[in-house]
């Protein structure tokens, strides 16, 4: 029987009976709201189901759809939609590569059924997966995760004990055969892109150390992302009984409460595992980011290291990713519903250059390109409209920002910035202006643009 709890920064635990957990006991717990929130979606059924916020926000500003022409769950990507794409892609990557140093690979994504190894792999998603008959009777399917290509790949790695940790990362395009009916827009397609790191390591200690480093860079990531988040650690009761004061300490460091669900044995390939979930307005959770701590799969794909003595072991593994981009999306959105507004990092086009008449098209064109220099994504409203206009139309695409250009700012050369949620325009020299801008970018990357630059040239799409 699965039993749940809460453990608290300061060591204390409430013991919690999932068949009495109602709405007037999870307001009496001194928790933060967003585990309150996580309870209410576990625990308490029956809600009446809303529509996405990021399902909506996604069509309004033409991010991505459905294509009707493919499998429900299949999303196509429209121009705006690729650079959100791209610069969520490019944050993960960035922490793969340049923070966690992982070595990159990349894999098939579709395999044999026949392996043992696949196939044993393969179940324990109990059906969740796409299937392709091909001539000869062969069955294929296509991947749920990276782990079939990654693992093969480390099979026949050559790596001694002193070269571990080993890090491995790899942008798996995957896929799952959801049931019709949970499909859910960004949250829940059945197609979808993993930034993926597997840790392959000596033993359960280094394992651990392993465990907490990708935990907390992935806590780092959310909160830079601004995503508030609450975790649940789903994990074994004899790995718990042995380990309580490790996962104690990772608590007191996370400085909030989280959910424990003990496990009474081994029901997947982890002993321990800690999920970072995202609860929307509607009070659906969708797992962002997750740590696994992987005790059997090295031995089914025989992935071993050379010992001290020169003798083969086999390896503990670390699974972990960031989240899909579409998970990622779906909370980035859900959040931007709250606030009105895009993150500025994220959204496709930044700033909104503003000519009062068609007779500063020139200098607004030059100012464009001078941002577009400095990495951010600038678009010219070059129509023959009021200012009152331009502005009404910037507020209806969330574009972050924008300046005014007319006879004052070409004189002064200050230009006329206000941001979007803000009645303040501030009047700022071009060095000032770009400072600003990068204070919004709260340093996160930078990718190019997917439009033209004029207005009057950007096709509807």
């Amino acid at each position: 029987m699965i039993k749940y709890r809460i453990l608290n920064p300061d060591n204390s635990e409430i013991q919690l009976n999932p068949n009495k957990i109602n709405e007037k006991l999870i307001k009496s717990l001194e928790i933060d709201e967003n585990l309150k929130n996580y309870l209410r979606s576990k625990f308490i059924k029956g809600r009446k189901g809303k529509e996405l916020e990021s399902s909506r926000l996604a069509q309004k500003l033409r991010i991505c759809e459905p294509e009707e022409a493919s499998d429900v769950g299949n999303l196509r990507w429209l121009p705006n939609g690729v650079v959100v794409f791209n610069a969520v892609k490019k944050w993960c990557k960035h922490i793969a590569l340049d923070v966690l140093k992982a070595y990159e690979i990349d894999s098939p994504i579709m395999y044999d059924w026949s392996y043992p190894d696949i196939k044993a792999q393969g179940q324990s998603f109990h059906g969740r997966h796409y299937k392709i008959n091909v001539a000869k009777g062969k069955k294929l399917i296509l991947r749920f995760a990276g782990d079939f290509g990654l693992f093969r790949i480390m099979k026949q790695a050559q790596f001694s004990h002193w070269q571990l940790p080993i890090r491995v990362f790899e942008f798996s395009k995957s896929f799952r055969y959801e049931k019709h009916g949970e499909v859910s827009g960004l949250k829940r397609p059945r197609a979808f892109h993993m930034p993926d790191i597997h840790s392959f390591c000596k033993d359960l200690d280094e394992a651990w150390s392993e465990f907490i480093e990708l935990f907390r860079s992935y806590e780092k990531l959310n909160k830079d992302m601004g995503l508030k988040l609450a975790i649940e650690f789903p994990v074994v009761s004899d790995f718990l009984e042995n380990n309580l004061s490790k996962i104690q300490n990772l608590v007191k460091w996370l400085d909030r409460s989280v959910l424990l669900e003990v496990l009474p044995g081994m029901k997947h390939y982890w002993v321990i595992k800690g999920d970072f979930h995202y609860v929307d307005q509607g009070l659906n959770e969708g797992q962002i980011s997750t740590v696994q701590l992987d005790i059997e799969d090295a031995q089914r794909y025989g992935i071993n290291y050379i010992d001290e003595k020169g003798k083969k072991q086999g390896c503990v593994i670390v699974h972990s990713s960031l989240g899909s981009i579409e998970r990622i999306l779906y909370g980035l959105l859900e959040k931007s519903a709250l606030d009105n507004a895009l993150p500025f990092w994220l959204a496709p086009v930044q700033v909104a250059v503003l000519p009062v008449s068609q007779a500063y098209n020139a200098k607004a064109i030059n100012l464009a390109k001078y941002l577009d220099k400095e990495g951010f994504r600038a678009l010219v409203d070059d129509r023959d409209e009021s200012v009152n206009r331009k502005v009404r139309d910037w507020h209806k695409e969330w574009i972050p920002a924008n300046i005014v250009i007319g006879k004052k700012e070409v004189n002064s050369k200050n230009f006329a910035l206000q941001m979007r949620g803000s009645d303040e325009v501030k009047k700022l020299a071009k060095s000032d202006l770009i400072e600003l801008l990068n204070s919004a970018q709260e340093n996160m990357p930078f990718v190019r643009a997917n439009s033209r630059l004029l207005r009057s040239g950007r096709v509807g799409f």
